[in-house]
């Protein structure tokens, strides 16, 4: 993986005649054509935003407008909490269409346009949208073993209501992602050990898709994941193939170990050396890298460039071959809420992958110079 500054090749931008209402717009109305969904067959609309407009008209009346004519009845509003609206949306659905199997299909939307005041923070901005339909019988299933972690702390907030810049604390909110990280894997991983019977370690997923801020970001995450498995293999009194290079670290204190640069180049050597960069996480980071920093819809466009297979270095798969391919995920929302869960990937993705159509949309944008 590339070690050099944010690990960001391109962000997306918004002319002055776009907002987080258009782009929610167009991606409900991308989904629903591409899909052949009739208003009719939506029973739940959900929207996962930091970016509205307005504080107290939701974003999902505004989606109403492809709707208000023909299906008026739809459940749902705005769920709103930094970078986990999207998530919290996304669990609502989940588990609205299990308690009402015969109500519908649901329907969530994540979009925001992350902009900042400061000139050096702007290339980890970005925009975009993304929409998920939930329903019974779909190629891809949620896994039930997902955890969460929530704490107080002022790492990122907008607190004036006339302003949309945030006041961040830049090294403050990467140990609180890094914290938040640590959290829910540990708890997921004994969660999934006592579940499948025999020690969850990296190698158990096939695929990891990560909340990205900037590109960076997730090698540092994936990094700190390589270490926590190293302590989990001591524990257990088991050998680990990279204790040569992450065992003087095992005593570091976590607020210590989330900085150190020592354990960073360690931990980008132990993914080097057995591929599982490349092999687990390149694939979802390819499209984070091209339209940085989407808030709500980071993490879904990071599963998106999975499905998609967008890869990068490595030859195109076919999308027939991930049947039975599990991907876990990582949402963090600063202030913070986070979570962790995987997805199953249960028969041919080939027509998603095909609608998504991401390298042709990606090579589609117009680009402009800062």
């Amino acid at each position: 993986c590339n070690k050099k500054g944010l690990g960001q090749k391109q962000i997306c931008f918004c002319g002055d005649q776009e907002d987080v209402y258009s782009i929610c717009l167009t991606v409900t109305k991308s989904l629903m054509e591409k899909y052949n969904i009739t208003p009719d067959m939506i029973g739940r609309l959900e929207v996962g935003t930091e970016s509205s407009l307005d504080k107290s008209k939701s974003v999902k009346s505004h989606i109403m407008q492809l709707f208000e004519d023909s299906n008026p009845y739809m459940e749902g509003a705005d769920l709103i909490h930094a970078c986990f609206g999207g998530t919290a949306a996304l669990f609502n659905a989940f588990d609205w269409v299990r308690a009402n199997p015969d109500a519908g299909l649901a329907l969530v939307v994540m979009g925001d346009i992350a902009a900042y005041r400061e000139p050096r923070a702007r290339p980890t901005g970005g925009a975009g949208a993304a929409a998920v339909l939930i329903g019974p019988n779909a190629p891809i299933v949620f896994e039930q073993n997902r955890v969460a972690f929530s704490q107080h702390v002022y790492d990122f907030y907008k607190p004036a209501l006339s302003d949309e810049y945030p006041l961040v604390d830049g090294p403050l909110s990467l140990a609180c992602y890094l914290r938040a990280l640590d959290r829910c894997y540990t708890r997921f991983a004994d969660r999934m050990s006592a579940k499948e019977g025999r020690p969850w370690t990296l190698a158990s997923a096939d695929f990891y898709a990560f909340h990205t801020p900037f590109g960076k970001m997730v090698q540092k995450a994936f990094g700190r994941l390589h270490l926590l498995d190293y302590l989990r293999a001591v524990r257990r009194g088991e050998e680990h193939p990279h204790a040569d290079l992450l065992q003087p670290f095992a005593a570091l204190p976590d607020e210590e170990a989330y900085t150190s640069r020592d354990l960073q180049a360690a931990a980008f050597q132990a993914m080097d050396r057995d591929g599982s960069w490349m092999r687990q996480v390149e694939p979802s980071a390819v499209v984070p890298r091209l339209t940085g920093n989407t808030y709500c819809a980071s993490l879904y466009q990071s599963l998106a460039s999975v499905l998609g297979f967008v890869a990068h270095k490595r030859p195109r798969e076919d999308p027939a071959s991930l049947a039975g391919k599990r991907i876990v995920c990582f949402s963090y929302g600063s202030g913070s809420l986070s979570a962790m869960w995987s997805f199953r990937i249960a028969g041919d993705i080939t027509p998603l992958a095909e609608r998504l159509d991401l390298p042709a949309r990606l090579a589609a944008r117009h680009g402009a110079w800062p």
